[in-house]
């Protein structure tokens, strides 16, 4: 319960003008290829890995979040809500973590990047020399 004079304090004075910015509760973002490259996208709507290629662009409209494992950070522009992020590493080079976020800057975060799906490997059996008794 809200006593009177809290809900006072709340009130704009006589005159004066409020304005109040919502929060963004979604984003938009685009990936143009500027060059062959493979990337991953973990979004609201599950996991994907691709190729984008030369002169495509692929867009997720209205998500929360979503984060990329880049395989050629220069062969990719990235446009956030109509802005572009700019280049975001050198050819060849691997970006994992590349976070973008309603209400938030874009961002690197490794610990939200994609984990190696490698499996570890077996290790190699040894021969043992049986000795044969004749």
């Amino acid at each position: 319960i809200m006593s009177s004079k809290s809900r006072e304090q709340q009130l704009p004075a006589a005159g004066e003008e409020v304005y109040t910015v919502p929060a963004a509760e979604s984003i938009t973002v685009v990936a143009k290829g500027k060059d062959e490259v493979w990337m991953k996208a973990r979004h609201d709507n599950g996991e994907e890995e691709f190729f984008l290629k030369k002169g495509e662009e692929k867009r997720w409209k209205d998500i929360t979040k979503i984060v990329f494992l880049v395989g050629n950070a220069a062969g990719v522009e990235f446009i956030a809500d109509g802005d572009s992020i700019g280049s975001i590493g050198e050819e060849g080079e691997v970006i994992n973590g590349l976070v973008f976020q309603a209400g938030k800057n874009w961002h690197i975060d490794r610990g939200q990047g994609f984990r190696s799906s490698r499996t570890p490997a077996t290790p190699v059996p040894t021969i043992v020399e049986s000795g044969l008794m004749y």
